[in-house]
């Protein structure tokens, strides 16, 4: 019966310093992230601040906005040749470089446009016929490639006097 009690007294003791361990670390916790009952700085003379005190932190001290004074700076003049430096468009660098030149693009589109109203072949079929389709069966020439081709080359070879 002893030793029932001794064990007993010693899982007691157990249960009670690992409850306070985690208590304690949940405490740390909250005090480090500011949450649960910490979430504002802490008034003079509350509980709070002692039981900040208690575990080792301090209040932190209320952040002092600095005072900033602004002075109109002279504007200095811009050269003109600068500002129409500025002004003028950037050339356009880098990009990829088309894989088909522009007349070869302007004929296929040019010859699906100009199809017979009962052509035989489908969009993708005459693009793979034109320009060949790689080892997989995919179409060199993809159907949204040529629909950007036929965008561009609509817009650009549009007469001029088509403008409304």
């Amino acid at each position: 019966m002893a030793q029932a009690a001794v064990i007993l007294l010693v899982q007691g003791v157990m249960f009670m310093f690992f409850l306070g361990a985690a208590i304690g670390g949940f405490n740390v916790w909250a005090l480090r992230t500011r949450t649960w009952i910490f979430r504002e700085p802490a008034r003079p003379g509350t509980w709070q601040e002692r039981y900040q005190k208690l575990w080792g932190y301090q209040p932190a001290p209320q952040p002092v906005a600095p005072t900033v004074t602004y002075t109109e700076a002279p504007r200095p003049e811009l050269d003109p040749e600068v500002i129409a430096a500025k002004q003028r468009p950037r050339k356009q660098r880098g990009g990829r470089v088309h894989t088909y030149p522009y007349e070869v693009r302007k004929r296929t589109v040019m010859d699906w446009q100009n199809r017979p109203p009962m052509y035989h072949l489908t969009l993708p079929q005459f693009l793979a016929e034109r320009h060949g389709t790689t080892s997989t069966g995919l179409l060199n020439v993809p159907v949204g490639t040529f629909y950007e081709w036929r965008k561009d080359i609509l817009v650009l070879d549009k007469p001029a006097d088509s403008e409304e």
